[in-house]
């Protein structure tokens, strides 16, 4: 704590150490670690409900849908693997935090003179190769966790076998990650659009709100908070049609084995 004196006034500068400093840091990583651990899990426990209503589904009943089994198997069998790929995202989240710092201090350093090119052209290309190789760990993540809920493998060796499957069956994925993300673009507009105008008609015609300057404001509000829900629960689409190929081409290599159809 400085102190410090101006205009006659005396104000408190708080200095933080390095201790202090390292500490926050500290603190931010496991923020991001408990964060992704949460998304992990969340992931994986709608996972193994799709494992289990795809194996125990036949033509006579309908299929076991279990999300307690899941939160069973993330915590009994499984927790280690999970923590293990959400520490690879924190670890990522981390990097591309500390790359922002770095690259503020920089800007605030050179007392708002334009950037050289160069320099700008290498923050970018180093945001970019950041934010692909998020993506990538987030789809490996994504494929690992299906591959440990059917076989119930390591992480290492599920996603290398999960890598594998996708290499070997690229068209079916691409085909139907191109589809859902389609269908998923769509339900977010439409979701959001649907919200936008039902807000209207409320601001419109309710008798208390007639008051409101301009509605855009309040609109603003429902289109974000709109397109981030419907992006939230559009989401698990994704992750269920991910599974339900996993388990389509394990039960053809499982009927492959056995020759059966």
């Amino acid at each position: 704590m400085v102190q410090q004196e101006s205009l006659g006034y005396y104000y408190s500068t708080y200095v933080w150490t390095k201790t202090q400093k390292g500490y926050l840091w500290y603190s931010l990583f496991l923020f991001f670690w408990v964060n992704a651990l949460i998304i992990a899990a969340t992931q994986y426990v709608l996972i193994v409900a799709v494992v289990s209503w795809y194996f125990t589904s036949n033509p006579e009943k309908r299929g076991d849908f279990s999300i307690m089994r899941g939160y069973w198997w993330c915590i009994r069998y499984n927790l280690g693997s999970l923590l293990f790929g959400s520490l690879l995202i924190a670890i990522v989240w981390m990097i591309r935090t500390v790359f922002e710092y770095i690259n503020k201090k920089i800007m605030a350093a050179n007392s708002g003179q334009p950037m050289p090119r160069a320099l700008v052209a290498l923050t970018n290309c180093i945001r970019c190769c950041l934010a692909c190789c998020h993506r990538f760990i987030k789809y490996v993540n994504l494929n690992a966790y299906c591959q440990i809920a059917l076989t119930g493998e390591s992480f290492c060796m599920a996603a290398i076998n999960g890598f594998c499957l996708i290499l070997k069956n690229s068209a079916a994925f691409i085909f139907t990650g191109g589809i859902g993300a389609l269908f998923n673009f769509l339900g977010k507009i439409t979701v959001t659009i649907a919200n936008c105008f039902v807000a209207f008609l409320i601001i419109d015609t309710w008798s208390e709100l007639k008051g409101i300057n301009s509605p855009l404001g309040p609109l603003a509000i429902v289109f974000i908070i709109s397109f981030c829900m419907s992006s939230l629960f559009l989401g698990m689409y994704t992750t269920c049609a991910t599974c339900l190929l996993h388990c389509l081409f394990a039960d053809i290599d499982i009927c492959n084995t056995l020759n059966k159809d």
